[in-house]
């Protein structure tokens, strides 16, 4: 009469489906993923502009040795685009084709706001102070130029 009692007790399918206890688990183990996925995301945004102001201040660097060595006032233009190099010759301004002065487009993502500007190189290399405003990504990004090339992020804000 006792194993009668023990098996009455005893489930007589196994349970079906998933406790609440493993649907939370499985919620908070993807919430954690997606939060790592998400600050990833904004890093990488963040990676690709320092990359960008990197590359500017190699680009400003370029020009101002090659400035001060050929005795030639140079400039940077950019607009909406990109930016490219031109070297004063005789009165007038030519783009400079060569590597790594010829024209190059912004990264993905990044664009230069307003009309062209134009930061200018004299012939001892030194450069013309400058503020440059970009939008990233609904984002507003300020880039200062000194006169020894370096380039500075200013300040990164929501527009």
């Amino acid at each position: 009469m006792a194993s009668q009692a023990v098996r009455a007790l005893r489930p007589t399918s196994p349970p079906k489906g998933f406790s609440l206890l493993e649907t939370l688990v499985v919620v908070a183990i993807l919430g954690l993923v997606m939060a790592m996925a998400g600050l990833s995301l904004f890093q990488a945004a963040d990676r690709k502009l320092q990359s960008q102001v990197d590359r500017l201040q190699a680009v400003l660097q370029t020009v101002s040795d090659r400035a001060a060595i050929m005795q030639r006032d140079h400039r940077l233009v950019l607009d909406k685009e990109g930016f490219w190099i031109e070297e004063q010759r005789r009165g007038q301004w030519l783009q400079q084709t060569a590597f790594p002065m010829q024209y190059r487009s912004w990264e993905t993502g990044l664009s230069f706001q307003g009309e062209a500007a134009v930061i200018r190189v004299d012939r001892t290399g030194l450069i013309e102070p400058s503020r440059l405003d970009f939008e990233q990504r609904g984002r507003s990004v300020i880039l200062l130029v000194d006169p020894f090339a370096r380039v500075s992020l200013k300040q990164v804000g929501q527009q």
